[in-house]
């Protein structure tokens, strides 16, 4: 009779052993559901990353065309020194790359790059046209 207790005493450990915790293959199922849920974020994350370099660097242009209108009412002339449309109200956005700005004449053209993205804005300050580019060869 000892031996037929014992063994029901263990069997008894054994459901409250199983009823505390989870097994194995419960774990592995919350682990590949919670990848398969990152896989499915972290693209659209990267998208916003990109959107928002780009938001930022046609809020510069916006400003520096601004702050070149401020110049022009003042000064009767446009700049391609940017610490001087900084004194008109210019300021560059965190990683913003200084732009590049050449003047002929009575237009502008400015290039607007952030230091995270490959491609150039331009800017036609006379006609107030932007476009993406490669490259910065319509300001050079």
């Amino acid at each position: 009779m000892q031996a037929r207790r014992d063994t029901a005493d263990l069997v008894g450990m054994a459901d409250m052993r199983r009823d505390g915790g989870f097994t194995l293959v419960e774990l592995l199922v919350v682990i590949v559901i919670i990848g398969v849920l990152a896989a499915i974020a972290i693209p659209g994350f990267v998208g916003q990353k990109q959107k928002g370099y780009r938001a930022a660097v046609v809020s510069d242009a916006r400003s520096l065309m601004t702050a070149q209108a401020s110049r022009l009412a003042d000064q009767a002339n446009y700049t391609e020194d940017v610490s001087a449309l900084e004194t008109a109200g210019f300021r560059p956005s965190g990683g913003v790359d200084v732009p590049v700005i050449k003047v002929v004449g009575n237009t502008y053209t400015a290039c607007v790059k952030h230091s995270e993205l490959a491609e150039w804005l331009i800017l036609d300050g006379t006609d107030q046209v932007t476009a993406w580019a490669a490259t910065n060869s319509a300001c050079v």
